[in-house]
């Protein structure tokens, strides 16, 4: 039986100190390769680095310990230093990140390689087949457990894939062993594995004996990049030797996009006072900051998504940041990725935001600024989504050869004008995701409503005390609901619509809205995002809601399609929410002013993400009607008695209390009674009304307490 053996068989003694009369700088990824400099390869040049001596009167095992801390000298800085049989999270470009084990390369016994930003580390992933593969310390971060809130929906780890769920498993089964358990032994090796480490022994003192020869020149190849194709693909069996040897002779480094972590070194370049350039702008600090149309943010009528930026500031800037800053102006609180090449790159306090929410690393440079390749736009954009975030994306509309063009047209074009004109494109938020080719695969599997409400209040002596109108879509398939409704004191059937059409955005007139149903949108729907529209110009009343659908001709298609020839320019639904004596369709019809009203809120919404032809051109359009409604339209009664006469009936209070179907803290059903129930029969939600109370029903199959 094989020897179990620790991280320390697997280093190699220090060459001896070398007398040079200057020290090479150590290669980055950026270097190019100079037969002047040296005749070995920046790999051989970084092994020649001079060993430290050796501390006296220590005993064999604190020698080691010294000698193992000294490997990760590079990560000092750092509050987490990993060491060989540590669990990690680890990223290669082009990939998520993936949990690992700290291990040294079974070949040559390296643990760490490269000097400077070029630093990594070897991991093993966990897999099925196992691979291995190198990766930047700068990706590299403590693995906590996937129960931890980083692995979970919306944390930096978090993915929706089955093969990442399945190595999180491997890894929490590692976890619950010891250390000398989970350390990687030579038995793992096989035997074809454990012989290429004695030819690769022999070879490297072969390779000693011949140093002083002159040797051809060596590059490093995109292997070794981070952006390249060669890296770990989950899929795939590590590869050989000579591939993780990373250099190869007589070979033409080819041209690419600049890589940003290459540029970037460990992180940008503050200033002495370690403050941003954006952040020594007077008129963008807080307090200080107005609108588009120059409110301070002290005005009941400030506007936080509009910016105003001075005009002597913007004609100062260059012709590329001249249009971020206009677009920023137009949407601030938004994150802007702005398309530049093959990359999308952000800037300044969205540069800050990348780097704190996803993990990105700053350019060199006083100013902030960070980036990332263009396919990882559909995992980044979630991330920031899924934490609250509205993404925009600024796609470059024009080439070059368009830009000249359009240039030599004008009679005296500028230096702001010779530059590619570039487009929002999409913006992103949690209610309008649509999951199209760039977006990617939804993360869950529910429905999320962008939700619009508008209120009338009523005497109380009358016994309904609200007046809503509610629009919602689901945005994944194009669905419209629409609905006015009214309601009692306790705003029962608005709970009930919360309860059963989980808004992941919701939509209101500001000063619309009472105390009350404010309180109830709060509580009730805590972890959705809430935004005001102003009244008029955002939030359209019922007139021109209809004058919009109509000018926008957005059921054109559809009406093709079904061959209608009426010349109606409304689907059903809406065409019955209309006049009657009005033939065009332009004048709401008594009783449904508010839903139309929402319905507007909901489509410039729609509009301003770019997203209403795609979505309304489907006329896809249901009437909402309370539940409680829909029971008293029955026309046979005992339709109530077989409807609830195999079911548990609950209020809306009884279910927030026992947190039955939400949890109280973040809105999600982590922890409630529904997700530790395991049903033998699928579990249904509906609802009806009692004497003027809500009582939301479930149905009532044979449960099993997991």
């Amino acid at each position: 039986m094989a020897k179990q053996s620790s991280i320390f068989n697997f280093f190699t003694k220090s060459p001896p100190a070398v007398a040079k009369t200057k020290r090479n700088p150590s290669p980055v990824e950026a270097d190019l390769p100079s037969v002047s400099k040296s005749n070995s390869s920046p790999k051989e040049e970084a092994k020649q680095a001079e060993p430290k001596k050796k501390p006296e009167n220590r005993s064999g095992a604190r020698a080691q310990h010294l000698s193992l801390l000294n490997v990760f000298f590079f990560l000092s800085s750092s509050s987490f230093s990993p060491h060989a049989g540590d669990l990690v999270w680890a990223k290669l470009e082009g990939h998520p990140w993936w949990p690992c084990m700290v291990v040294p390369q079974p070949l040559s016994g390296q643990q760490m390689r490269g000097r400077g930003a070029d630093q990594r580390i070897h991991v093993h992933f966990f897999d099925e087949p196992a691979t291995r593969g190198w990766v930047r310390t700068k990706y590299i971060r403590e693995y906590k457990g996937s129960d931890s809130a980083d692995a979970r929906t919306g944390g930096l780890f978090f993915s929706g894939k089955p093969v990442i769920s399945r190595a999180m498993k491997m890894a929490d089964c590692v976890m619950k062993d010891s250390v000398e358990k989970s350390t990687l032994s030579d038995e793992e090796l096989s035997e074809e594995e454990v012989q290429t480490v004695k030819a690769g022994r022999r070879s490297s003192r072969a390779t000693t004996a011949h140093a002083q020869k002159p040797k051809r020149r060596r590059i490093v190849v995109a292997s070794d990049s981070e952006g390249s194709g060669e890296e770990f693909k989950p899929d795939q069996v590590e590869s050989s030797s000579e591939d993780e040897d990373g250099v190869v002779s007589d070979v033409e480094e080819p041209e690419s996009e600049p890589d940003f972590e290459s540029q970037n070194g460990a992180a940008g370049t503050l200033d002495q006072a370690g403050v941003w350039d954006h952040e020594k702008l007077d008129w963008l600090k807080d307090g200080r900051r107005k609108d588009a149309r120059r409110r301070r943010q002290s005005d009941q009528d400030y506007d936080p998504t509009t910016l105003y930026v001075p005009e002597e500031f913007i004609n100062k800037v260059t012709p590329g940041m001249r249009r971020w800053w206009q677009l920023k102006s137009e949407m601030f609180d938004t994150v802007i990725f702005y398309k530049v090449g093959k990359f999308y790159e952000l800037y300044h306090m969205d540069a800050v935001i990348g780097v704190n929410e996803l993990g990105l690393t700053f350019m060199k440079g006083t100013w902030a600024h960070s980036g990332f390749p263009e396919i990882g736009f559909g995992r980044f954009s979630d991330v920031l989504v899924q934490k609250g975030y509205k993404v925009a994306r600024v796609e470059q509309t024009e080439t070059p050869d368009m830009m000249e063009a359009r240039c030599k047209a004008m009679a005296r074009p500028t230096k702001f004008d010779r530059v590619v004109r570039r487009e929002v494109c999409r913006i992103i938020t949690r209610g309008t995701q649509t999951y199209s080719v760039l977006d990617g695969a939804p993360s869950e599997a529910d429905s999320k409503y962008l939700l619009s409400v508008k209120e009338k209040n009523l005497a109380e002596h009358s016994g309904q005390c609200h007046i809503y109108g509610v629009s919602f879509v689901d945005s994944s398939v194009g669905r419209f609901h629409i609905g006015q409704f009214q309601d009692d004191r306790h705003c029962s059937r608005l709970r009930t619509l919360l309860a059963h059409y989980v808004p992941a955005q919701v939509l209101f007139e500001k000063g619309n809205l009472s105390a009350e149903t404010r309180k109830i949108l709060k509580t009730c729907v805590s972890s959705a995002m809430h935004e005001s529209l102003s009244p008029g110009s955002q939030f359209w009343d019922a007139q021109k809601t209809l004058k919009t659908l109509a000018d926008e001709d957005y059921f054109k298609e559809s009406r093709e399609d079904a061959g209608d020839s009426s010349g109606s320019a409304l689907p059903s639904v809406l065409k019955a929410m209309t006049s009657e004596n009005d033939s065009l369709g332009l004048t709401p019809k008594e009783g449904h002013e508010l839903a139309l009203s929402a319905l507007g809120g909901c489509v410039f919404y729609l509009k301003k993400c770019l997203v209403d032809q795609e979505l309304l051109s489907m006329a896809n359009f249901q009437e909402y009607v309370p539940v409680d409604v829909e029971i008293q339209r029955s026309e046979k009664a005992s339709n109530f008695f077989a409807q609830t006469r195999q079911r548990m009936v609950l209020d809306g209070v009884t279910l927030a209390n026992l947190e039955i179907l939400q949890n109280t803290s973040t809105g999600g059903t982590e922890g409630t009674l529904l997700n530790s129930w395991t049903p033998a029969a699928p579990l249904s939600v509906s609802g009806y009304f009692d004497s003027g109370s809500v009582v939301p029903s479930v149905t009532q199959p044979t449960l099993t307490i997991g």
